[in-house]
């Protein structure tokens, strides 16, 4: 019903301005002089109003005239208002104002002319430019060796004297490749199923696996720290002394071929904020008396008066410990050095033999 009755509204109001249109046409329109003296004419009573004439008589046109009801000529219909006569203008003058011309716009300057024979590369160099980069490919071999260790062997061709990182199961230290590009160590597994990754700084890198039965026949335990820190471990299998047959280190490291335990130093300690680690391998036969662990972290002029953080790794039954952080305060430089000895860092009951 709404949409009914909005029609409506448009129509009437519709109708209504065309109406009023229309009036205001009639209004403006000017009166015929003809039209009023012709209506004045045969209005009732005025004089020499025409007589009503004989049926069918025609007019001055020969047209049929009506009667009208009362037997006299219905009267002719109005005819419609002229449009009123259209106003003529006159005495027009015309005016104009002076345009001032347009300043000319300023010379751009010419471009330099290219020399394109300069431009165009020679022979040599297009065809440099248009070959394909040598393929630069880094391939990491991993070869299981005795007493639970493994030879890596890396070769990247393209990254000669490069630093690299060296990861596997948490263990981290920083390698060298050498003048062509290649590199080849030995590190421990800590995994019978040992996975390592190398990884340079440029985002190059390779994986490699090797499969290391024996890993969990052999305990291990581990520190590594980065940069400046002069840390070392220390292993007393026994009742050995410092500096005794017993005593293995980085200064007395033995060999993996060896029936006691060995120590393995990796790392590049030159290298600016180097990774390094040492790993030491407890004997296959533990000596009687168990083997005792101790830290001693060297006080130097680039450690003295500073905090040092390192990392300690486990590997006992096969089974991994979890990580531990160790963080030391050395000493002022009045005590270079000197040595901190951490004689608790590692639980010598867990790690002695019965």
């Amino acid at each position: 019903m709404s949409h009914v009755l909005s029609n409506r509204y448009v129509m009437a109001g519709a109708t209504l301005a065309v109406a009023l249109g229309i009036g205001f046409v009639m209004q403006r329109g000017a009166p015929d002089p003809m039209a009023t003296a012709m209506r004045a004419a045969s209005a009732p009573g005025a004089a020499g109003a025409p007589t009503a004439p004989a049926p069918g008589a025609r007019d001055g046109a020969g047209a049929p005239r009506e009667a009208g009801a009362d037997g006299g000529l219905a009267a002719a219909p109005a005819q419609p208002a002229r449009p009123a006569t259209d106003a003529v203008l006159t005495d027009i003058h015309f005016t104009s104002a002076t345009i001032p011309p347009r300043p000319a716009p300023a010379p751009r300057p010419a471009p330099p002319l290219r020399d394109a024979a300069a431009e165009r590369p020679a022979p040599q160099e297009a065809a440099a430019e248009s070959a394909p980069a040598p393929a630069c490919d880094v391939t990491l071999a991993a070869e299981p060796a005795p007493a639970a260790t493994v030879r890596l062997t890396l070769d990247a061709p393209c990254l000669p004297d490069e630093r690299l990182t060296l990861h596997h199961d948490g263990l981290m230290f920083t390698a060298v490749t050498d003048a062509e590009g290649a590199l080849t160590l030995r590190a421990p597994a800590l995994t019978s199923s040992a996975v390592y990754i190398a990884a340079f700084p440029n985002g190059d890198g390779a994986v490699a696996q090797a499969t290391v039965p024996d890993a969990g026949a052999r305990d291990r335990v581990a520190l590594q720290w980065r940069g400046a820190a002069a840390l070392h471990l220390h292993a007393f299998e026994g009742d050995a002394r410092h500096g005794a047959p017993g005593h293995v280190w980085a200064g007395a490291p033995r060999t993996p071929e060896t029936d006691g335990g060995f120590l393995m130093r990796l790392g590049a300690p030159d290298v600016a904020d180097g990774r390094v680690a040492e790993v030491y391998t407890f004997p296959a036969e533990p000596p009687a008396g168990g083997v005792t662990l101790t830290v001693e972290a060297e006080v130097t002029e680039a450690t003295c008066g500073t905090d040092i953080a390192a990392d300690t790794l486990a590997l006992r039954d096969g089974t991994a410990a979890p990580p531990r952080e160790v963080a030391m305060f050395m000493p002022d430089c009045s005590a270079v050095g000197d040595f901190l000895v951490l004689k608790t860092l590692f639980d010598d009951r867990k790690i002695a033999a019965e």
